[in-house]
């Protein structure tokens, strides 16, 4: 018994073996990050930064920008407008919403988002 130990503590450990993109591992945490916003940036880079960085689920509502979103973010019409210009430039797609008067939108996050 004391031997097999010996062996294993003598041997020299393996080579790491790189890792295959197949194989790599996904998850909540593992989520496709953008650049972080500062204070000098705009407006849609704020928004685009709290939605891929900091917003947990697949979809946003106008009201969930004006309640949780950024600070500078929160008046209704420059939540709409700006979200429209991530639409055309592919971060969004606007979606059917439970209600009439009600905006929502999913978040591409990436290659399978």
């Amino acid at each position: 018994m004391s031997k097999d130990i010996f062996k294993r503590l003598t041997q020299q450990p393996e080579k790491e073996r790189p890792v295959e993109p197949e194989k790599i591992l996904r998850g909540p945490l593992l989520k496709p990050t953008a650049p972080p916003a500062d204070r000098w940036s705009s407006p849609t880079e704020k928004l685009l930064d709290w939605l891929i960085n900091h917003w947990p689920e697949d979809t946003i509502s106008v009201r969930d920008i004006c309640w949780r979103g950024p600070n500078s973010l929160r008046n209704r019409k420059s939540a709409i407008g700006l979200a429209e210009t991530l639409v055309e430039n592919g971060w969004l797609a606007r979606i059917k919403s439970r209600r009439r008067d009600m905006m929502e939108w999913r978040i591409a996050r990436g290659p399978e988002g």
